[in-house]
């Protein structure tokens, strides 16, 4: 089954799986996910100039 839209745009499903990710945009992150960006979803920190 798969996941609910709040679960895709949620930090700890991903978090959760290993991913290297944080809750705003991170250098030292490879992802990032933010409400106001990519529409909740992750994106890629070094492919954004935006922040959180």
């Amino acid at each position: 089954m798969g996941q609910s839209t709040a679960e895709m745009t949620s930090l700890p499903t991903y978090s959760s799986a290993g991913w290297s990710i944080s809750a705003q945009k991170d250098s030292d992150r490879t992802w990032g996910i933010c409400p106001a960006l990519n529409n909740g979803y992750p994106f890629l920190t070094g492919l954004t100039t935006a922040s959180c």
